[in-house]
C-alpha cells in the first residue's frame, strides 16, 4: 500500500516505510567442502521495507543470517569468528521497489586463509 503523497508505504500499524536496497559483505564463513575446510566471503542484497536506513540494515542482516544457503557454517574455537558487513543502504523508488524482483542469492568467493 503506498503511503499519503506517493513517498512511500504503510506498514501494519498505519506508520510510514520506504523501500531501501541493503549490501552485505560476509567474511570468514567456512564450509566443509569434500572433506576440506574451506573459507569463504561473500556479498549479497536484500530489498526490504523499513522506517528508516538504521531499521532497514538490521532487518537485511536478520534476513541474511537467517538463510538456508548460511546453514553448514562451521564455528569452531580456532576458526575467525563470521562477520557481516553493512556495505551500503539506499533509498529507492517505491515503484522500482515493486518491480525489482528480491535478489535473496548470494555469492560466495574463497577467501585466502
Amino acid at each position: 500500500m503506498e503511503a499519503a503523497g506517493g513517498s512511500g508505504f504503510l506498514g501494519k500499524r498505519g506508520e510510514s516505510m520506504e523501500g531501501f536496497e541493503v549490501k552485505l559483505h560476509g567474511e570468514n564463513f567456512y564450509f566443509n567442502r569434500e572433506g576440506k575446510t574451506r573459507k569463504f566471503g561473500f556479498y549479497t542484497r536484500r530489498l526490504v521495507r523499513a522506517g528508516n536506513s538504521e531499521e532497514a540494515g538490521r532487518m537485511a542482516l536478520k534476513m541474511v543470517c537467517r538463510s538456508s544457503l548460511l546453514a553448514g557454517t562451521l564455528i569452531e574455537e580456532k576458526l575467525l569468528r563470521p562477520v557481516i558487513h553493512l556495505v551500503q543502504v539506499r533509498k529507492v523508488n517505491p515503484l522500482a521497489f515493486l518491480l525489482k524482483k528480491s535478489d535473496s542469492q548470494i555469492e560466495f568467493y574463497p577467501e585466502e586463509g
